[in-house]
């Protein structure tokens, strides 16, 4: 494995121990997180974030795969960006936000699949269609949390913790957590430094 790959990984790791900490002990908004939530938004980080420039910076992935990671990873930088600030800044962020751009990703990721079909290795397209199925079942916890906060527009709340009527979403939040962990353990196998 390598330390190309792993560091990102265990940065990823690490921010989301300490997010989870912060968020449960010191935040003044968004509300308690229970561990599965905080190891999800890990894994969106990672996926989303971190791994785009990982491979878009590879010679030895085809172009056209390089070229659909840089498209994904643009508007997804800047919508992260944006969301920290109205999360953390001016707290303007509004549930729908989240949900358009979910679905506008989840679009963008099956077309780049899609451009990508012939583009080789094949991992890295496959990995595509992993990023659009998380895209999937963040739309699903974001419609969840609205309709637990009874469809106030302005996030107030953006996270949950363990209490009772939350335990199916976090069952269904871990087994996407061991899914998405042991995808990235099949990427970590065939990835060369």
């Amino acid at each position: 494995m390598s330390a190309r790959f792993i560091l990102p990984l265990l940065f990823t790791a690490a921010a989301t121990l300490a997010f989870y900490l912060w968020q449960n002990h010191f935040a003044l908004h968004g509300g308690a997180i229970a561990f599965p939530k905080a190891a999800w938004l890990g894994m969106t980080v990672f996926y989303w974030l971190l791994l785009p420039p990982l491979l878009f910076t590879r010679a030895d992935i085809e172009a056209r795969l390089r070229r659909a990671y840089l498209w994904f990873w643009l508007p997804m930088l800047a919508r992260a960006l944006i969301e920290l600030w109205l999360l953390y800044g001016p707290g303007g962020w509004q549930y729908a936000y989240g949900i358009a751009h979910d679905a506008f990703s989840l679009v963008l990721l099956l077309g780049l699949y899609a451009y990508c079909r012939r583009s080789r290795p094949a991992l890295w397209r496959h990995t595509l269609a992993v990023m659009a199925a998380m895209f999937a079942a963040e739309i699903y916890f974001a419609r969840y949390i609205s309709a637990f906060n009874h469809g106030i527009h302005q996030a107030d709340l953006w996270f949950i913790g363990w209490e009772a009527p939350h335990l199916p979403n976090q069952l269904f939040t871990t087994l996407c957590v061991l899914c998405l962990s042991a995808w990235l353990l099949h990427l970590s196998r065939h990835w060369k430094p």
